[in-house]
């Protein structure tokens, strides 16, 4: 009697075994949802969806951005491989990191050995009895020959392997301010790239081996997306605001463009890609789950990131895809679970990602 219904629908094809899963929000009267449901078993009715209504849009430009009012009416879910779990019961990780052959995988470990159990430093605070130290380890594709690259007083976040193999970069707190280093994979030559008292955080090693994007807040009071170069540590700016956080980088393949996430409304967040010049900004998707922690493909066709599916105020972290026009999204995880940090192996076959902020898995998910 005029109040507001959220209905979620299963239909299940009789040609085949997928299930199409629709969520229909305010439905004023639940005797409609029983009439859709007849009119798709008899096929007579057929759904489909705009460009709009998959929670994706493209291309407005700055200061025209416009975010949709209401979660997407249709949502694709494709079951990726089961996951495999990589880190073991007591000594986990995250912040997964693929090297270029595909090989080994970079993360941030406990440097004490313990389990690893620690939120995300920018977007929540941590307690005190779960605060430890960290650093950046290494260990083959399938979890065997786990090895410790850091091993200092402080916390070592974010490794990303340079284009050649023979380093990792990663921010970390160990001298004081929040800034870049990079060391050689044989755990010498480390080095810093960024100096002073700003958050220079979340690095993204460029394709090509000679800059390194990242956020910081210096400057200003928000975070923006930055560039240093490697070998002289000069800095530009790419996003050109200076009026809300723009985070997380990750670069295209072929090194002409950078994706991120901005968080432009107190009520949702979005996934963008920009000209390294800051111009060509363009919008790849947006909803009311914040979505964040964009990660290009390596045949440049797809990016995939992080968004809060939770109810009631509970959170639960799963990953999608989608194309980069804002196209094809879809779910690639369901389970109740933080799934977070999604990286892409080189093959574009394999996605690692850190499960409950303490583990880490790989999942088969196809080209």
């Amino acid at each position: 009697h005029g109040s507001v219904v959220t209905h979620l629908v299963a239909v299940q094809s009789e040609s085949d075994s997928r299930v199409t899963v629709i969520t229909m929000n305010h439905l004023r009267y639940p005797s409609v949802v029983a009439l859709l449901l007849l009119g798709l078993a008899l096929g007579s009715v057929q759904l489909g969806c705009s460009s709009s209504d998959s929670g994706a849009v493209a291309g407005p430009p700055l200061g025209d951005v416009h975010y949709p009012t209401a979660p997407p009416p249709t949502e694709s879910y494709v079951k990726a491989g089961e996951p495999v779990r990589l880190t073991g019961i007591k000594a986990g990780g995250r912040n997964p990191a693929w090297s270029p052959d595909g090989t080994r995988i970079a993360f941030v470990c406990d440097g004490s050995g313990r389990r690893l159990l620690r939120g995300e430093v920018m977007n929540r605070p941590i307690s005190p009895a779960i605060a430890v130290t960290t650093n950046i380890c290494v260990m083959n594709a399938d979890g065997s020959g786990r090895e410790r690259l850091t091993d200092e007083q402080g916390d070592d976040f974010d490794p990303t392997w340079s284009p050649d193999g023979s380093m990792v970069a990663f921010w970390s707190t160990r001298r004081g301010p929040h800034g870049l280093y990079v060391i050689h994979t044989n755990g010498s030559g480390i080095r810093g790239i960024t100096s002073g008292q700003s958050w220079d955080i979340e690095p993204a090693w460029s394709p090509d081996g000679s800059k390194i994007a990242f956020s910081s807040d210096r400057g200003q009071g928000y975070d923006g997306i930055f560039i240093v170069n490697v070998d002289d540590s000069e800095i530009v700016k790419v996003t050109r605001t200076s009026r809300w956080s723009e985070s997380e980088p990750s670069w295209s393949p072929d090194g002409t463009q950078i994706a991120y996430t901005s968080r432009r409304r107190y009520e949702r967040s979005a996934i963008f890609v920009v000209n390294l010049d800051g111009s060509g900004e363009r919008l790849v998707h947006t909803s009311s789950g914040w979505p964040r922690l964009p990660a290009w493909s390596s045949d440049g066709r797809r990016i995939a990131f992080v968004s809060d599916v939770g109810v009631d105020g509970v959170e639960n972290l799963e990953i999608f895809v989608a194309n980069i026009d804002g196209t094809g999204l879809t779910r690639l995880t369901n389970r109740p679970n933080r799934d977070s940090d999604p990286a892409w192996s080189p093959d574009g076959r394999r996605i690692a990602f850190t499960s409950n902020d303490s583990d880490i898995y790989v999942m088969e998910v196809g080209r």
